[in-house]
């Protein structure tokens, strides 16, 4: 067959990380699944590449027994994962890295919930 990886590309619009300005583009590749699925992400600036990030997984039956067990032995990975990513965090700050702010103005979901409201009082 051929090739059976979907590539896209397309610019930051999600203020994501304070350390990787919105002047970015993020490069995706995506293998069509089946029974095992890659994912990669490769996120640019005009200087270079900023981040890499790939997921590899194979499929697994996902039956009710499994769900239980994930939820057993599982049930405290998001804490985990939070407070990961919040001692690389204050690793980067300790780097004295650039951070850039939240780009408040001009944030989709910021103006959609300000016009809504607006509609609200007017109507």
């Amino acid at each position: 067959g051929g090739d059976r990886t979907i590539r896209q590309t397309t610019a930051k619009r999600l203020h994501v990380s304070p350390f990787m300005g919105m002047d970015m583009r993020y490069d995706f590749r995506v293998t069509v699944p089946t029974e095992t699925l890659t994912i990669g992400i490769a996120g640019a600036d005009a200087s270079g590449t900023l981040i890499n990030a790939s997921l590899s997984a194979r499929r697994r039956e996902l039956s009710d027994r499994q769900l239980l067990w994930l939820l057993v032995t599982h049930r405290l990975v998001t804490f985990k994962v939070i407070g990961a990513i919040h001692w690389e965090a204050l690793r980067l700050l300790g780097k004295r890295l650039r951070v850039y702010p939240h780009p408040r103005s001009g944030c989709p979901s910021r103006i959609s919930h300000t016009q809504e409201r607006a509609e609200d009082i007017h109507a």
